[in-house]
C-alpha cells in the first residue's frame, strides 16, 4: 500500500500567508486543496476560504519545493442570486480539463429553515486556463431527488474511456446531535456522457456509511486499480471529541464502481502534537512523476491550513 510521509514545512498555505487589503474577503479558513498542473506545468493549489461563514474559492501557485509564489487576489466565483442553491456560499471540490476547457465542480450553500445547511451541485467553466471561472448555470447539475432525497455535495469527477462518473456524498438524513443537528451521509456516483448532465443509476451507494458520515473522495487509476481517499467521522461529538472527528479513509476498486474498504490501509493519521493533531480531512491525490502528492486539511475543518503527505510508487 502507499506510505504517507508528512512534509516538515506543513502547514504548506495557511491563512496567515494572506494579509493586507487585497485579502480582506478571506476572513477565515484555507478549506479543500485541489492541486491542478497548469498548462505550463506549475503546480496550483485551489481552496476556499470564508466571508463571515460563507465559501468563495480562489488559488494559488507553488514552485518545486512547494513554496507559494503566486496568490490569486480576488474570489473566482461570487454567490448566486437570491434564491438560487448557491446563494450562501460556493465551495470548489474538484477540477477536471475538458478538451480546452477546465470544468470546476461545487458545492452550492442554502440556509433553509428546517436544517442548518443545504448543499446542491454546480460546475464553473473556464477557458483561460484556470485563471477565471463562469458558472454553466444559475441551477445545479445535481440535486436533491427520488435517490438522493436530502442534499448532494462533494463532487469529484473522473474521466472513462466512453464517459464520466461522478462521487459525491449524498445525505441520508439529519439526526439530533449534542450541540445541533447533524448530517449523516455517504458516497454515491452517478454518469455522463459531456460531463455536465448527469444520471443517477439503481445500484448508486459506493460507500456506505456505518454510524458515520462520509465525504470529499479523491480518485485515481493506478497500478491496475481505482484508489480513492475520502473523509470519515462518527455522526455526533465530532467536533471537540478527536477521537471522533474527521480521518482519512481508503477504499480499492477494479471497475470504480464497486469499492472495497480499508480504512486500515490509509496509513496516514492525526500528528501527536500542532496543527493536524485533532482532526485530518479533505484528501485530494494526484500523481507527480514516480509518486504521489496527498493535500488534506488539519484541525477546525480547515482553519489551521493545507498539509502535504508524500507516498513513493513501486518501480
Amino acid at each position: 500500500m502507499f506510505k504517507w510521509n508528512k512534509s516538515i514545512k506543513n502547514p504548506i498555505i495557511s491563512l496567515q500567508d494572506f494579509e493586507g487589503k487585497n485579502y480582506s474577503w478571506m476572513n477565515s479558513h484555507t478549506q479543500l486543496a485541489i492541486p491542478f498542473y497548469t498548462e505550463n506545468g506549475g503546480l496550483r493549489i485551489y481552496f476556499n476560504s470564508r466571508t463571515d461563514g460563507r465559501s468563495r474559492p480562489t488559488f494559488v501557485e507553488l514552485d518545486d519545493d512547494f513554496e507559494i509564489i503566486h496568490k490569486n487576489e480576488k474570489p473566482l466565483l461570487s454567490f448566486g442570486r437570491r434564491g438560487c442553491f448557491d446563494d450562501d456560499g460556493v465551495m470548489f471540490s474538484s477540477l477536471l480539463k475538458v478538451e480546452d476547457k477546465i470544468y470546476a465542480y461545487y458545492s452550492g450553500w442554502n440556509v433553509p429553515l428546517t436544517a442548518r445547511y443545504h448543499n446542491s451541485i454546480g460546475v464553473a467553466i473556464s477557458t483561460d486556463g484556470g485563471n477565471s471561472f463562469y458558472k454553466y448555470s444559475e441551477g445545479p447539475i445535481l440535486e436533491r431527488s427520488i435517490r438522493n432525497p436530502i442534499m448532494t455535495a462533494g463532487p469529484y469527477v473522473v474521466k472513462r474511456k466512453r464517459d464520466y462518473i461522478m462521487y459525491y456524498l449524498s445525505c441520508s438524513e439529519w439526526i439530533r446531535g449534542a450541540e445541533k443537528p447533524e448530517p449523516v451521509y455517504d458516497i454515491h456516483y452517478a454518469l455522463s456522457e459531456d460531463a455536465i448532465h448527469w444520471k443517477v443509476p439503481k445500484d448508486h451507494i459506493c460507500i456506505e456509511a456505518r454510524n458515520e458520515a462520509i465525504a470529499q473522495p479523491s480518485v485515481i487509476y493506478c497500478n491496475d486499480k481505482y484508489h480513492m481517499w475520502y473523509s470519515h467521522r462518527k455522526t455526533d461529538d465530532y467536533r471537540k471529541n478527536k477521537n471522533n472527528s474527521y480521518r482519512i479513509g481508503y477504499a480499492q476498486s477494479t471497475d470504480g464502481i464497486e469499492w472495497i474498504r480499508k480504512d486500515e490501509d490509509a496509513n496516514i493519521d492525526i500528528s501527536d502534537t500542532g496543527w493536524d493533531s485533532e482532526m485530518i480531512e479533505y484528501p485530494y491525490v494526484i500523481r507527480n512523476n514516480n509518486r504521489l502528492l496527498l493535500f488534506y486539511n488539519g484541525n477546525g475543518f480547515g482553519r489551521t491550513g493545507i498539509g502535504l503527505a508524500v507516498a513513493k510508487l513501486k518501480k
